[in-house]
């Protein structure tokens, strides 16, 4: 009997997936739109809740410290500013979509400043003093120079 139990289980489990059934309190994902992504960009999420649908993460240890990046392709990104062969800093898009980065005297991870999110890095470039990382949220790019002396925030378009 209990085998006739769990194959019915099954079979309705598989049925549900096959007529596209979600759990209650499950929805798709919103469309992205230049509003949502602008409050994803602007609004700083909790960093120190848990959620049991927490997304994966990975660790990631740079200049000894060790930090957690989301899984996947392209959450992080090592910068050699001066092109001598070696890294100077490193950037990683955390499980939350926050983004930090850390260098050889920072002492630990720190946030970005402007309180951006991104999806993945879309790159960096180096002009002068002018430092500058780019990351993909949603379907747009969006760049933080650094002049220097701070990081400017972030504004729509590529370095």
């Amino acid at each position: 009997m209990q085998k006739v139990k769990s194959g019915l289980v099954a079979a309705a489990a598989a049925g549900a997936l096959a007529t596209g059934i979600m759990p209650a309190g499950a929805a798709e994902a919103p469309t992205p739109t230049v509003e949502r992504i602008t409050k994803f960009l602007n609004s700083a999420a909790p960093s120190d809740t848990v959620d049991a649908a927490a997304p994966c993460r990975k660790a990631i240890t740079r200049f000894n410290y060790t930090g957690y990046r989301a899984c996947g392709e392209g959450r992080v990104m090592d910068v050699d500013w001066d092109r001598n062969g070696s890294v100077d800093e490193s950037f990683v898009i955390a499980p939350n979509r926050e983004i930090w980065h850390i260098w050889a005297n920072s002492r630990g991870w720190k946030e970005l400043p402007g309180d951006g999110r991104g999806d993945t890095f879309w790159g960096w470039s180096k002009y002068g003093r002018v430092r500058c990382v780019a990351v993909w949220a949603g379907s747009t790019v969006w760049d933080n120079p650094f002049d220097g002396s701070r990081w400017l925030g972030w504004e729509r378009g590529t370095c």
